[in-house]
């Protein structure tokens, strides 16, 4: 089964979540923004298999609804 990792960033840490293909996410993990916590964290991820869809980008002024 395939899944995917979504990522949260905010300025002192991000949170980090797992979400299968059904749509059910795993448990939010938050990570300190330590740079050598947030390199054994993201080591820790699987590797990709494909290429990630592409984020649309945002609209002028920088809200997005």
């Amino acid at each position: 089964m395939e899944q995917f990792i979504g990522c949260d960033a905010h300025k002192k840490f991000s949170v980090f979540v797992a979400v299968n293909e059904k749509g059910q996410a795993g448990e939010a993990l938050h990570v300190a923004h330590y740079r050598q916590l947030c390199r054994e964290f993201l080591a820790r991820l699987p590797g990709r298999t494909s290429a990630p869809p592409r984020p649309a980008a945002p609209p002028r002024g920088g809200v997005r609804r």
